[in-house]
Parts: C-alpha cells; structure tokens; sequence
C-alpha cells in the first residue's frame, strides 16, 4: 500500500455517506431515495477503498458490479458481494432524478444493510 492515508480519506467519506443514509430514515421526515443513494456511495467507496490499498486506480464508474469485478481480481471471495451489487448499483444515479421509481423504507433498510455488508467485508480484507 503506497499511501494509507489516501486509503483512510476514502474511509472517512464512506463511513460519512452511510451516516447521511442512516440519517435519513430517521425521524418523521423519511427520505427513501437519499437513504438509498448515500449507500450506495458508502458501498462505492468501500470498494474503491480496497482497490486503492491494492495501489489499483479503480474506474471511474458508478457501477458496483464493474467495480467488484476489478476487487475481484484481488481477492476471488469478493464474488460473494455480487447480489449485494446488483442492488444497490441503480441507486447512484437514476433516483436522484424524477424517475416514477418509487422507494420504500424497505428499500432503504435493505440498501443500508447491503452496503454495511459491503463495508465489513472490504475491511475485514483490509486488516
């Protein structure tokens, strides 16, 4: 690893966007689509983070799958994740816009346990 403090800021902001995805669910006002986005920012950046340990530049892509298939090449058990990206891969574009796509707080729950998920697996493989 070239540089661990790069790898700690890309810590730091992924833990920061599951925070705001927690904190959205929270409270009277539920806001489903941000909980949702913010998570698969989280996740994203989990993954990147592992890339970057791994002194890869990782794509610029929001697209979870295309990203797992890079760790991938790493480390074989990061096929695990491969459902978990499928999911939350919409999440990082498409609902920021009127969309008719209407999220639940199921959904929102599900993107905050998949990308914790996600979060726990990269840095059990970054100890």
């Amino acid at each position: 690893m070239k540089n661990p403090k790069i790898v700690d800021e890309w810590l730091k902001k992924a833990e920061d966007d599951f925070e705001i995805a927690a904190r959205a669910i929270q409270g009277k006002r539920r806001i489903n689509w941000v909980a949702c986005y913010h998570a698969q920012q989280s996740a994203e950046k989990h993954l990147k983070e592992f890339l970057i340990a791994n002194d890869q530049e990782p794509e610029r892509t929001h697209n979870l799958v295309r990203i797992l298939n890079e760790c991938k090449r790493f480390e074989p058990g990061f096929t695990f994740l491969e459902g978990y990206a499928e999911f939350l891969t919409p999440f990082a574009a498409e609902i920021r816009y009127p969309t008719g796509m209407e999220l639940r707080l199921r959904h929102a729950k599900k993107s905050l346990k998949v990308a914790n998920e996600i979060k726990m697996f990269v840095l059990e493989r970054l100890r």
